[in-house]
């Protein structure tokens, strides 16, 4: 996922900040700023993302707003399971 590798690259000292990853990238500063986000969400959230299974309620701009850091809170806030074994089953 792009706001994975790109978090890798800060790290790594690779680039400063967001603007110059977004020059770098060719992008816009607020996309990458917005997919950058995604790197922090929770692993069982992006994978029933990525299998379909996400809230009917979820949206992407939901992901890019004010996401918290916790993953329960996540779950919370975007309608998940809050016992992520649970997702795939309540989710369906």
């Amino acid at each position: 996922m792009r706001g994975h590798a790109w978090y890798e690259k800060v790290l790594e000292g690779k680039v400063a900040d967001m603007r110059l990853l977004a020059r770098e990238t060719g992008l816009t500063p607020r996309y990458v700023r917005n997919v950058f986000a995604c790197a922090f969400l929770a692993p069982d959230i992006v994978e029933a993302i990525l299998e379909g299974h996400q809230p009917l309620t979820l949206k992407v701009e939901h992901l890019f707003k004010n996401t918290p850091l916790s993953w329960a809170e996540q779950r919370q806030q975007f309608g998940f399971p809050q016992d992520p074994r649970q997702a795939k089953s309540s989710l369906q």
